[in-house]
């Protein structure tokens, strides 16, 4: 026997289920439109089409709740939490959330890819024959064996917090708000604050533990390693199954971390906390030599902010990494000339006019060569903010 039926959103097509298992699409001369929907291991008890008649949603005996495309391709694994029949499904008005009732005596959210949203909405006292939304999708209706008629507001409201911290187990703000959002300690509180409440209120060990896992990798690549493997271990407490880097992985990461802060900071203008940040990176990982462009930020804005003797050392390894690269060339050019090698300097933008198609930048690098030959100093202050604002 068919169990339910449904008219698309155009009234063009129509859709059935059957005890025979199988879910059929018809034209409304009732002409099958392609081969039978199969999948279900058993009946199937409720059919629906979501609100744009792009999907099709079917549930049954098997205990799943199913989603289709409207040529009959499964979307997704088999929704799978009810621990019995099925017997009603409906797509919320914007066609991105799925509600299911079940002889288990539940209803049950999910999301289009079959997540499991918050807990199941429990209090009828016998199976839910019958589930809908409202218009706007913020309340829920069910009918059940017991004779009753149920209204949610989306379950409790520890159901609805729970909606919002799945969403956001592994959202950026929630894992990493220091890195995020800078310097804004009012919002970082808040973001700490509502993690805490999912952490102590909503989250399973294991979702705990994916969260303490995804804060340790975002902290990892932030450049502190203690604190990264403080995280993970705390992960591991809660979930001994989880999935965690290797420690050597979770060094990579930092030290990758340091010299990318090390970046930023020498760009600011810090240049003694940029150095110290190297040299972090690379105790972490002495065999590491650091790519040549990260060691050419240091030698130029190091430089140009004032400290050219102090980062020599990173044009020199620059070069040693890259020896023709022009632009290395002319970093390491500066810092000479800005510690009164002048015959090096000239040699190294000789290199960089040699190297380039810019004829700006020849021109520019031969005037500085013309002034150093002269015993000037074309890098005034002026000039200085001028390569600055460059890059």
């Amino acid at each position: 026997w068919v169990n339910s039926v449904a008219f698309s959103p155009d009234g063009n097509r129509i859709l059935s289920g059957g005890i025979d298992g199988t879910v059929r699409l018809w034209d409304r001369q009732g002409n099958p439109i392609g081969d039978p929907l199969q999948g279900h291991e058993g009946g199937v008890w409720s059919v629906a089409f979501s609100p744009d008649g792009n999907y099709i949603l079917s549930g049954g005996i098997d205990g799943t709740v199913r989603l289709w495309d409207r040529q009959g391709n499964p979307i997704a694994s088999p929704f799978k939490g009810h621990e019995g029949v099925v017997i009603s499904v409906a797509f919320s008005p914007n066609g991105n959330y799925i509600l299911s009732g079940s002889d288990d005596g539940t209803v049950r959210l999910w999301d289009r890819q079959g997540n499991a949203i918050g807990s199941p909405l429990q209090g009828h006292q016998g199976g839910v024959n019958s589930v809908a939304f409202s218009p706007d999708g913020s309340r829920i209706l069910s009918g059940g064996y017991d004779g009753t008629v149920r209204l949610w507001r989306g379950g409790t409201w520890q159901s609805w917090l729970g909606v919002a911290c799945d969403r956001l187990i592994a959202h950026p703000i929630f894992v990493d708000p220091e890195t995020l959002l800078g310097e804004d300690t009012e919002t970082i509180e808040v973001a700490r604050d509502a993690a805490r409440t999912c952490q102590n209120s909503v989250w399973s060990d294991t979702q705990n533990a994916e969260f303490l896992a995804s804060r340790g990798r975002a902290i990892a690549r932030g450049g502190d390693f203690r604190e990264a493997m403080a995280q993970f271990r705390e992960a591991r407490k809660l979930s001994a199954s989880i999935d965690l880097p290797s420690e050597e992985e979770v060094g990579w990461w930092a030290a990758g971390g340091l010299a990318n802060k090390g970046e930023q900071l020498v760009r600011d203008g810090n240049v003694g906390e940029a150095l110290d940040a190297y040299r972090e990176a690379q105790a972490l990982k002495p065999t590491w030599k650091l790519y040549a462009e990260s060691w050419n930020t240091l030698c130029r804005y190091g430089s140009l902010h004032g400290e050219p003797a102090e980062v020599m050392f990173a044009c020199e390894n620059a070069l040693e990494l890259a020896p023709k690269n022009g632009d290395f060339r002319e970093s390491r050019g500066l810092a000479r000339a800005l510690t009164g090698d002048t015959v090096g300097a000239i040699e190294d933008f000789q290199a960089y006019i040699d190297s380039t198609d810019s004829e700006e930048g020849k021109k520019q690098r031969q005037d500085w060569i013309e002034a150093l030959k002269k015993g000037e100093n074309p890098f005034t202050e002026e000039a200085i903010e001028s390569l600055l604002r460059e890059r």
